[in-house]
């Protein structure tokens, strides 16, 4: 796609002429063509050469031309696993199955927990993993009958710092307190083992992504939208259902960015206005009494201020 523009720095002759027969082909978005110019000019940058081009108010009107005339790719259905499907999925699990006790708990508290499928899955482990991974040390039960969950590395936090994740137990089975009690009574593993497993292969994106399907379709519903990711989404649209505030649920899933309002649906994002909206009659008005004697004093004044023609103006 790129072959076009071999020589650099690329002028905006080049540049033009390429987005152009991009357009024209049909076969590559605006958003994609955007997306190459980034790359374009970060290798401009490395290479200490001119970026002007970039800027330029001409390459920025080529792509709205595109964006106007083509549009956006529509965006996929994408299933959300709310707390009711979760019920059903989790019911639709053998508790007596050693893979099912550990899918049964990496649902729960990857929806409580607003987990990332690649926050909990793992496709080879090793020592080192531990550090990166849930693990079976990354589990703190507390006395208050709590759990606290430590992340030793996600999207966010690309350092390893850790993040502490608390999660509340609940009282019917999508309580993801009493899925890991379970799970680590029963099968009891030493503290760098993997926290979730299954007896051949690895707890892989992949395969939580077939459970998820397989969980879905027993509980009555098309699986065809549904993937890891749907219990962070789920578990968004869950938390504003239950009257929680949009920053909350920000801080609960981790966002640094507005990007939490890409998982909420419409129903959701309603509510959050209608939410605002109620706030908004209820905020107080200092009415004044038409018999009120709290009325601003008049102000007389005998100052003189000079005039722009020379003479003094009395202010009465």
């Amino acid at each position: 796609m790129l072959h076009g523009l071999v020589a650099y720095p690329v002028s905006y002759k080049t540049l033009s002429e390429w987005i152009a027969d991009a357009v024209q082909s049909g076969c590559v978005k605006a958003k994609t063509i955007e997306n190459y110019l980034i790359g374009i000019k970060n290798r401009h940058i490395e290479d200490g050469l001119p970026t002007d081009v970039f800027a330029d108010p001409r390459i920025k009107r080529l792509l709205l031309g595109a964006l106007r005339l083509f549009g956006t790719t529509p965006i996929r259905p994408r299933g959300e696993i709310e707390r009711p499907l979760l019920l059903a999925m989790v019911k639709s699990l053998d508790t007596n199955n050693h893979d099912d006790v550990n899918l049964k708990a990496a649902f729960t508290v990857a929806f409580a927990a607003f987990l990332r499928p690649g926050e909990f899955t793992w496709d080879a482990w090793d020592e080192f993993s531990p550090q990166q991974c849930l693990s079976r040390q990354s589990v703190s039960f507390l006395p208050d009958g709590s759990v606290i969950l430590h992340l030793p590395q996600s999207k966010t936090d690309p350092f390893g710092q850790g993040f502490p994740i608390p999660l509340a137990p609940a009282d019917d089975d999508a309580c993801p307190v009493s899925a890991l009690r379970t799970l680590l009574s029963r099968y009891p593993r030493t503290p760098s083992h993997p926290l979730f497993s299954r007896n051949f292969g690895p707890f892989s994106s992949l395969y939580l992504e077939t459970s998820v399907k397989r969980a879905v379709l027993a509980a009555g519903h098309d699986p065809s939208t549904f993937s890891g990711h749907s219990f962070r989404r789920g578990a968004a649209n869950s938390a504003i259902s239950a009257g929680i505030s949009r920053d909350e649920v920000k801080n609960l899933g981790r966002w640094k960015s507005a990007a939490v309002d890409r998982y909420l649906t419409k129903e959701s994002s309603t509510a959050l206005r209608l939410a605002a909206n109620r706030r908004l009659h209820l905020a107080s008005s200092a009415q004044r009494s038409s018999h009120s004697t709290d009325r601003p004093p008049t102000i007389r004044s005998s100052s003189r201020l000079p005039s722009s023609r020379g003479r003094s103006v009395t202010w009465a």
